[in-house]
């Protein structure tokens, strides 16, 4: 089980964008669940809300840098008994951000595919992909146990 979440996040996320990219050319727009969920390509060349969108070279930098923090310490965790919540959620930020960086070395842009039908207009224009759903729980759970365990 010890790398068997962040591969299957990044084989199942690697798989819906080859999708996206040969079905979906630029522009084409899909809804489903009564226009609540929108499937389109998206090329996004920055971090999120494409922060630092013209800085592709310093994007990388700071991802690699990230992934490299999250790799040690998921391998570290991965040595020891225990701490199963842990292991998950970084497990989760591992796969999802593997899948995002693997398309920013290979392709210079991460592939996002989908997008929300909200009230709240700016929310509808972000464009997510699989993988920055298990980085954001992942992350979520990660601060949720640690707070959780320094309640003890």
């Amino acid at each position: 089980m010890i790398f068997g979440i962040p591969v299957s996040i990044f084989t199942m996320d690697t798989i819906v964008k080859h999708y996206v990219e040969k079905h979906f050319p630029m522009g084409k727009k899909k809804w489903f669940f009564g226009k609540k969920v929108l499937i389109h390509k998206y090329y996004n060349t920055g971090a999120a809300f494409d922060f630092l969108a013209d800085s592709p070279r310093v994007i990388r930098g700071i991802h690699t840098g990230i992934f490299a923090i999250v790799l040690i310490f998921y391998t570290i965790l991965s040595c020891h008994k225990g701490n199963e919540a842990l292991k998950i959620s970084a497990g989760m930020m591992l796969g999802g951000g593997a899948s995002n960086l693997f398309d920013r070395l290979a392709k210079g842009h991460v592939v996002d595919y989908i997008s929300f039908g909200t009230p709240f207009k700016r929310f509808n224009k972000i464009v997510f992909n699989i993988s920055d759903f298990f980085i954001f729980l992942g992350a979520f759970l990660f601060f949720f146990q640690a707070y959780k365990g320094g309640q003890k």
